[in-house]
């Protein structure tokens, strides 16, 4: 009985070691140093290198306005379009910015897409285009394949996950220069060892981390006793998304300034240093406009370039310094009729509003806006400033309006922009309800 219980235990341990061993090895992948851009290691840590020399991504996501992240100290851009990727490589070409390019493709759970051939077909065709049309550009740094794909821990495979590494396999062919990554949604173990498991040529991963930033030094730290891991960048990161905060008692998110965030993503920046230091570079998120949440959410820049005071912390982040004098004259605080944010009116009531500003001496110019607030936070309708009466009361006080409160039930937030002389601005907005009282 002994010898036995011996053998078996001795079994185990060479099954286990004999996996450990397998996890470890780079099963079947192997770095191509002659590609224009790839990533070696150097005493056991990863770098990547472009045209011969070392390259840390230090840049943001999103849709444009890379002369203003050129400016900022930034080089490199991940794009989630491929509709205007022509101007785009332009621009980067005159601003000498790389691009990481998102090649989209239909979501993982769509079963019946990738069971069937004539989709599969479809979709290697979109793909070949798009790889062929733009694989010789010198800006190009690596392709993104689909934005956080997921498929989680498992020993089967699934057409999805054929599908998505015959893809990977193609742009290899199609394009031997330039490595092929994804990106998951925070920093799951499952989806992490998912991805290293099961996909062996795909070649970096990018966190798509927020508020889970603090739980990446860990989380590798951990999973690479279990196998040796893909080398990872931060493919999207800021202060928190909508989906990591607490909504108000009726539901709306939280009405965070401009200020506010830009002192949030200092914060997760600076607490999580060895996270960013650790990786292949960083995207903040997000370059430009982005309707997520609130019309202001996530935008580090309005549509036509002007700056908020997160665009001069992330220039900070990556060694830029600018005189006081360029930075935004940022909203300090938006009150409604002297009382918190987050209040309950009568419809057709009369509101005033007034914003303070952190300077007192600079000519601004002042937009407000009122919108209806959506279920789910699907875009809002914005509603007519004439029909509201909204004003200024005082020319001498253009920092302070009146308008009628909505007829309607419902949650609606005003939001206010003030735009500086050197391009810049700052946001903020508060959420209020109408209620109808009943006589």
């Amino acid at each position: 009985m002994k010898r036995y219980f011996i053998a078996s235990l001795l079994f185990l341990i060479f099954i286990f070691l004999t996996c450990l061993l397998y996890l470890h090895s780079n099963r079947g992948y192997n770095i191509n140093t002659a590609a224009s851009v790839h990533v070696e290691t150097i005493k056991g840590n990863y770098r990547l290198v472009k045209d011969g020399k070392p390259f840390f991504i230090q840049g943001a996501a999103g849709q444009g306005f890379i002369k203003e992240l050129a400016e900022a100290g930034g080089n490199t851009l991940r794009v989630y379009d491929t509709t205007n990727l022509e101007t785009l490589f332009e621009e980067a070409k005159k601003y000498d910015v790389s691009l990481i390019v998102d090649i989209p493709i239909p979501s993982s759970t769509l079963d019946e897409y990738y069971s069937n051939n004539t989709s599969k077909s479809r979709l290697s065709e979109k793909v070949t285009g798009i790889v062929n049309k733009y694989k010789d550009r010198k800006e190009l740094l690596f392709w993104n394949l689909g934005n956080e794909t997921n498929f989680g821990l498992t020993n089967f495979s699934s057409d999805f996950i054929d599908t998505f590494n015959s893809l990977i396999d193609l742009i290899h062919r199609l394009d031997p220069n330039h490595l092929v990554g994804t990106t998951v949604s925070g920093t799951s173990r499952n989806q992490i060892l998912g991805f290293n498991l099961k996909c062996p040529q795909l070649d970096i991963i990018g966190y798509n981390a927020f508020t889970s930033l603090k739980s990446i030094n860990s989380k590798q730290r951990l999973l690479s006793f279990i196998m040796d891991l893909k080398p990872y960048y931060i493919a999207e990161w800021g202060w928190n998304g909508p989906w990591e905060v607490q909504k108000n008692d009726w539901g709306a998110l939280p009405s965070w300034s401009s200020l506010k965030k830009s002192k949030i993503l200092e914060k997760h920046y600076s607490e999580n240093k060895k996270a960013f230091d650790a990786s292949l570079g960083s995207l903040v998120f997000y370059w430009g406009e982005k309707y997520e949440g609130t019309p202001t959410w996530f935008n580090i820049l309005d549509s036509s370039g002007h700056k908020s005071s997160s665009y001069y912390k992330v220039a900070e982040t990556w060694g830029k310094q600018f005189s006081d004098s360029l930075y935004p004259n940022d909203i300090k605080s938006l009150d409604l009729f002297g009382l918190k944010k987050d209040s309950i009116f009568s419809p057709n009531s009369q509101i005033n509003a007034l914003v303070e500003l952190t300077k007192l001496k600079d000519t601004i110019h002042y937009k407000w806006e009122i919108y209806q607030e959506n279920a789910h936070h699907r875009k809002w309708r914005k509603l007519s400033n004439k029909d509201l009466q909204l004003r200024t009361v005082d020319s001498l006080q253009p920092n302070k309006i009146q308008f009628i409160a909505p007829s309607d039930t419902g949650v609606y937030r005003l939001m206010v922009f003030a735009y500086d002389l050197n391009g810049n601005m700052s946001t903020d907005n508060a959420s209020f309800y109408i209620l109808k009282h009943d006589l």
